[in-house]
């Protein structure tokens, strides 16, 4: 391995720590022995002359020098796979990885389609999903901007300055009632909601469904019933008569032959979704992949 490319692994060492949350996982996730994986840290302190992490913390955590290098560090190692990226693109076929940051709920309907779309016409890039950091929808942004994603997949366009954000489709949700409830109509209101209660996951105070109902009644904040960060659950806990979940088209199927009783809300509960990306530094792999939400929204219009 010449010097540019150890150079280069320990900097990928360096942001795996960080972001897999210690040694530990980042090795996992290298393929490298935790060993390994503390000498390199150490010879990149060497070369730089500072200490990048507190190794006594639990989590593990920068220090000062390290925080200030971060983003440094990243812009760096995009740099690269830019170069490499580019360097594929010019011989004909995308290589390397495209990263994206989605929401849980989003990560099914519309991306499993988009990204299975992407791989069949560009097999030689890997595709990592992560969702935000924090239990925030910003944090999407968020990502894309600090550089841990190339691309978001979110509910709302606003962000940090610099992103992109392009709309992708308008989603409507059902309501989902334990089988056996006493549902008045096909369409419901916020007194059925509050009723039952509601099933909500994490980001639900930052939703746009949450927005929605809370214009309506802000009673809808003392609504929740459970709140679960496994959003698959939702529609098993309604089952066991816990309360009311608010759901995409995939689940209402599932809640459906679970003999759960499905409702439309009135007015409708939608959400419009996004694809959020930084234009100064879009890899070819990137843009392919707009290219391709591209075409799904103008499919859906």
């Amino acid at each position: 391995m010449d010097s540019t490319a150890a150079d280069a692994r320990l900097l990928e060492v360096f942001i795996a720590v960080l972001d897999n949350g210690g040694i530990g996982a980042a090795s996992a996730r290298l393929g490298m022995s935790p060993s390994a994986v503390s000498q390199a840290l150490r010879r990149l302190e060497e070369s730089l002359g500072i200490e990048l992490y507190q190794r006594h913390s639990r989590p593990v955590r920068l220090t000062e020098p390290g925080a200030a290098l971060e983003s440094t560090i990243r812009s760096a190692l995009h740099s690269m796979t830019l170069v490499h990226a580019a360097a594929a693109d010019l011989r004909g076929m995308l290589a390397g990885e495209l990263t994206i940051a989605s929401l849980p709920t989003l990560a099914v309907e519309p991306l499993a389609g988009l990204v299975a779309e992407f791989r069949h016409r560009h097999p030689g890039v890997v595709v990592s999903v992560h969702q935000p950091r924090t239990r925030t929808i910003r944090a999407v942004a968020e990502s894309v901007r600090d550089g841990h994603a190339d691309i978001g997949i979110t509910e709302h366009p606003s962000g940090p300055a610099g992103l992109a954000s392009l709309p992708l489709e308008e989603q409507h949700f059902s309501v989902v009632f334990p089988p056996g409830a006493k549902i008045r109509s096909a369409t419901v209101g916020i007194d059925d909601l509050l009723h039952w209660g509601i099933i909500v996951g994490p980001y639900w105070e930052g939703s746009a469904v949450h927005r929605q109902l809370r214009q309506l009644d802000p009673r809808i904040d003392g609504a929740v019933s459970v709140r679960t960060e496994h959003r698959e659950t939702f529609v098993y806990l309604a089952t066991q008569g816990l309360g009311a979940a608010i759901v995409l088209p995939d689940r209402a199927t599932i809640a459906a032959a679970l003999g759960c009783q499905l409702a439309r809300f009135d007015p409708s509960i939608t959400r419009q979704t996004f694809v959020l990306s930084q234009p100064s530094r879009l890899s070819p792999s990137a843009r392919a992949f707009l290219g391709i939400c591209r075409s799904h929204a103008a499919h859906m219009e």
